[in-house]
């Protein structure tokens, strides 16, 4: 669109006052509508893509946790991302079940170190007390003797 300063409302002289104010007039209502409609296609594209997201979630059936986390990113994407994302949802979802997978290895890991050291740590202590009680026994013989 055209800039739209001073210069370009003054109306040319064969024009009457009336003339050049219904122009104006025109002009400023198709802005005012072209940006009505700007602001519905956005709405509608927005209501679509929503819609799409929700039923990607229920067609790979995504834990409540992960649809949150996407909904949030997906608030805060370009429209043209956001079509990206919704293109590839299933790479999205492949990615997601990698990690998952990946966190659960690792945690199988960790608690399997835990339980580990606290085997270790308890075997520890029993030697510790099983010395101890020798050493006891041990004192306690000898005073006996």
């Amino acid at each position: 669109m055209r800039d739209f300063n001073r210069r370009n409302l003054i109306c040319p002289g064969d024009l009457k006052n009336e003339d050049c104010l219904e122009k104006i007039k025109t002009f400023v209502g198709l802005y005012l509508l072209s940006i009505i409609l700007y602001d519905k296609i956005i709405y509608v594209l927005f209501v679509t893509m929503n819609t799409r997201l929700e039923s990607l979630f229920e067609k790979y059936n995504l834990s409540e946790k992960d649809r949150y986390e996407i909904r949030q990113i997906y608030g805060l994407l370009p429209i043209e991302k956001q079509k990206n994302l919704l293109k590839n949802f299933e790479v999205l979802v492949y990615r997601l079940q990698r990690i998952e997978e990946e966190i659960g290895a690792e945690r199988k890991i960790l608690i399997w170190w835990a339980l580990d050291n606290v085997k270790n740590a308890i075997d520890q202590v029993r030697k510790e007390k099983t010395l101890q009680n020798t050493k006891k026994g041990i004192d306690f013989l000898r005073q006996e003797i």
